[in-house]
């Protein structure tokens, strides 16, 4: 004879320190799935049952709310992450338009993962002892290289205008804030992309995010695609 029941939705299992820690530390630079601060943007909108089947729709939706006037950090948090996400999967693509639509997609992320650590609004800024803050700082710096990335995987410092689809961007390099003359150096690469052989530490210093931005406020309300 055996008996069986139904579990309830909701419940509490044992996981261990780290599967509690790796479940609230997910996020785009770590896995392909969003974090739980971008989940909780999707639900609040009705969104989350969409982002799988119509991302870039999803987008436009969260973006004309940012249009509107909500300037709420974990809604430009939620951008930068699904727009590095799907900068990731169009990176892969098969078609090479596709492709280079992702440094567009990174350049979104940095942008917005800037506005999330720095812009005005109505919240203060972000404590740094937020899971939220510290990844913001890697996506900007992960996406702002990614952004910047040839189809040769070597990073153009140059002036640029750029037309996202959430208005223009005009770049410019402070040659004055590197070290050496551009000119002698064969080519920039994305640290992030390469593991070290040979060494047995490897140490990462932080000296604060690697660019300044400026934009109309709110954030990219400039023009938005109908």
């Amino acid at each position: 004879m055996v008996a069986s029941g139904c579990a309830t939705p909701y419940g509490v299992d044992p996981a261990g320190l780290r599967g509690t820690y790796e479940e609230v530390s997910n996020s785009a630079l770590t896995s392909t799935k969003a974090s739980s601060t971008t989940n909780v943007v999707l639900y609040r909108a009705n969104l989350r049952d969409q982002i799988d089947k119509n991302p870039e729709s999803v987008l436009h939706d969260l973006q004309q709310q940012i249009a509107k006037g909500d300037d709420r950090r974990n809604l430009r948090f939620a951008l930068a992450e699904l727009n590095f996400l799907i900068g990731e999967k169009l990176e892969h693509a098969d078609s090479a338009d596709r492709r280079i639509k992702a440094t567009d997609s990174y350049l979104l992320s940095a942008l917005y993962a800037y506005s999330y650590l720095f812009g005005a609004g109505e919240e203060p800024l972000p404590s740094m002892y937020d899971n939220c803050f510290r990844q913001a700082c890697d996506l900007y710096n992960r996406a702002l290289g990614k952004g910047l990335s040839t189809a040769e995987g070597a990073i153009a410092l140059q002036d640029e205008h750029r037309e996202l689809l959430t208005g223009s961007l005009q770049m410019t390099v402070d040659a004055t804030r590197v070290q050496g003359e551009l000119g002698q150096f064969e080519k920039f690469l994305l640290a992030d992309d390469y593991r070290i052989r040979g060494c047995t530490i490897r140490n990462r210093i932080w000296e604060g995010n690697s660019a300044r931005t400026r934009w109309p406020e709110p954030p990219f309300a400039a023009r938005l695609d109908s």
